[in-house]
């Protein structure tokens, strides 16, 4: 029981940490998708259309108060009298509207600015979803990168033991100098890998300092993460229909079009058909036009305007809207030809990835047991250094080729579910390992 007892605690002290590397990723990309300047420009952007809606249901539902007043001398002049000149001449008028009826004008204008709000709420979401592949495409490039550093480091280690001990050997009269040269070639080679892997490794940090922004500074690449397999899909053609439904390209070019139609309706009803609206005026004068008393003047009426353009001008501005409309059809037709081609190539990409992991598997596999064959033979003589050598750079440059492929194909899938429109922050796995 006294042996169990510290066993417990470190799997409960390392299930606390991994939890909490978890929580600081997580939390870092739901922080990111707050603060970033492209997901905050896209919420401005949503929330100025949501007032352009609201500035419009006001208007249409609520009536507008007017009121001015006027105070200074006027001068009036009737035909053959003297002119007369009031220095104390004041007045105010207070004049309140509603709009009655305008034959569907103003609820297709309101409908127009609904869609246009629904067109930047989705382009938020697609904002929001491009961030987030470019987050989790960066961070995964970095384990990758590490992993084939890691590798790297392992069979320049490698080579440089062999020549060590190749060295004894020649020093007991045992071994062969061609050997050695071959293996200070071998490390050479070795060296300039672990040169280029350390490169890109700086490049893929560059790249999550990139994305990440202000967040980068708390950003730790000690987690395994992975995406919800749920949410795959089982086929190419399962993967193309999702996307008609859920790409958040298509919605935004959908409620672009859709905009355009009620904005079209409600150009040709303006044009078409007058407006009803109450009016209740109130206005009094006190010494002006040439009476020196109050004038009152009160009206309650119903007011008819139909305005006219007899130059046909609304026949151009009817036909410009009618090919705003059609632009933003073909735009659709050419958007969803080339959200097809993403997902054909997103899955073709991931279909690649799984086909490479598992012959890169066995070529680890192979690798290992000719390494191990090769070993057992260079102790009794039938091979060279050399040949152990060869044998185990083919298995650290597949082990690091194996290594990339996990990153590669968690990166394809990761693109595919952004190409269907079914990436978001809930579709992430975060896994308890940490990464040594």
């Amino acid at each position: 029981m006294k042996l169990l007892r510290p066993a417990v605690f470190g799997m409960t002290l390392s299930l606390l940490t991994n939890a909490a590397f978890a929580a600081g990723l997580q939390e870092n990309l739901e922080r990111l998708m707050k603060e970033s300047p492209r997901t905050r420009s896209s919420q401005a952007e949503l929330d100025a259309n949501h007032h352009r809606k609201q500035e419009r249901n006001s208007r249409l539902r609520a009536p507008n108060f007017t009121l001015d007043t006027n105070y200074g001398p006027q001068t009036t002049e009737s035909f053959g009298q003297n002119p007369v000149r009031e220095d104390n001449a004041r007045g105010f008028n207070a004049r309140l509207s509603q709009l009655l009826i305008d034959f569907g004008h103003s609820s297709e204008a309101l409908n127009e600015s609904e869609n246009i709000k629904e067109q930047s709420r989705q382009a938020l979401y697609a904002a929001k979803q491009g961030l987030l592949l470019e987050a989790l495409t960066a961070y995964l490039s970095v384990q990758r990168a590490d992993e084939v550093l890691k590798s790297a480091r392992k069979a320049e280690d490698n080579i440089k033991e062999q020549a060590r001990l190749e060295n004894a050997m020649i020093e007991a009269g045992k071994g062969y100098r061609s050997d050695v040269l071959h293996a200070k070639a071998q490390l050479a080679s070795a060296e300039a890998r672990r040169v280029r892997a350390e490169g890109a490794l700086e490049v893929a940090k560059a790249r999550v300092k990139a994305v990440f922004g202000v967040v980068y500074d708390e950003v730790r690449f000690h987690q395994n993460i992975n995406l919800k397999s749920l949410l795959m899909p089982k086929n190419l053609n399962n993967a193309l229909e999702v996307a008609q439904e859920s790409n958040y390209q298509l919605k935004i070019g959908n409620a672009r079009s859709t905009a355009l139609q009620h904005r079209l309706k409600s150009v040709k009803l303006e044009e078409n058909a007058p407006k009803v609206e109450a009016v209740a005026q109130i206005e009094r004068n006190w010494d002006a036009d040439g009476v020196l008393r109050r004038k009152r003047d009160d009206r309650f009426m119903l007011k008819i305007t139909w305005d006219n353009n007899l130059g046909n001008a609304e026949t151009h501005r009817i036909a410009s809207v009618r090919k705003d409309l059609e632009a933003s059809e073909q735009r659709e037709l050419e958007t969803s030809q080339l959200v097809e081609e993403q997902v054909r190539i997103a899955w073709r990409n991931l279909e690649t990835a799984r086909l490479n992991q598992t012959t890169i598997a066995n070529q680890v596999e192979l690798a290992r047991q000719f390494l191990d064959a090769a070993r057992k033979e260079r102790r009794s003589g039938r091979r060279s250094l050399l040949d152990v050598l060869s044998a185990e750079t083919r298995l650290t440059d597949a082990e690091a080729d194996l290594a990339a492929t996990e990153f590669d194909l968690k990166i394809a899938a990761f693109t595919l579910l952004q190409a269907i429109g079914l990436l978001n922050e809930e579709s992430i796995v975060y896994q308890n390992t940490v990464r040594l």
